[in-house]
């Protein structure tokens, strides 16, 4: 007996939201002027940029590349002084590997950071040796850049007075 109410109740449970959808969907009926995302509406290419351009969103062809990008950012010569600064010298195509002509010789300072030194440890260090002019300013530097966890221990040979990203690249860099 509990088995054939059970069912009887299902049944008419069934029957009865059924009846309620199928009246929901009577009463609220999109307007036949608004689109359904079933439609299809025919664009030409032309009004899928506009509308693409006026959502903000740019197209591949527009793009920097990236060897623009790095010449509009960085003159030659910064770009020798950093390829200097981590170790690299320049080559002349005669007579094989040259020092930069350009600049009087640049004082090389060898330092040891160890594991677990602290991003202002680090700092005091570099304007103890002479690297940068203030301890200061490139710890709030490496903090901006939020590079503090990417600094590695060992032993670094690097310049006096160098810029602040070339020292932090050259702390960061994976040997």
């Amino acid at each position: 007996m509990h088995l054939r109410s059970f069912t009887l109740g299902l049944g008419v449970g069934i029957m009865i939201i059924s009846a309620i959808f199928y009246a929901g969907t009577l009463i609220f009926k999109p307007a036949p002027e608004t689109k359904t995302l079933t439609q299809e509406v025919a664009l030409t290419d032309a009004q899928i940029e506009e509308r693409a351009r006026k959502m903000g969103m740019i197209f591949i062809k527009e793009l920097p590349v990236k060897g623009d990008e790095i010449k509009n950012t960085l003159s030659d010569e910064e770009i020798i002084e950093r390829a200097l600064a981590l170790g690299l010298q320049e080559k002349d195509s005669k007579e094989g590997i040259k020092e930069s002509s350009q600049e009087e010789p640049k004082e090389t300072v060898k330092l040891t950071i160890y594991s677990g030194d602290s991003t202002q440890q680090i700092s005091n260090l570099l304007y103890e040796k002479g690297i940068v002019d203030d301890a200061e300013a490139f710890t709030k530097f490496v903090l901006e850049s939020q590079k503090t966890t990417r600094l590695r221990a060992g032993e670094f040979e690097l310049y006096k007075n160098m810029k602040y990203e070339d020292v932090l690249y050259a702390l960061t860099k994976k040997r």
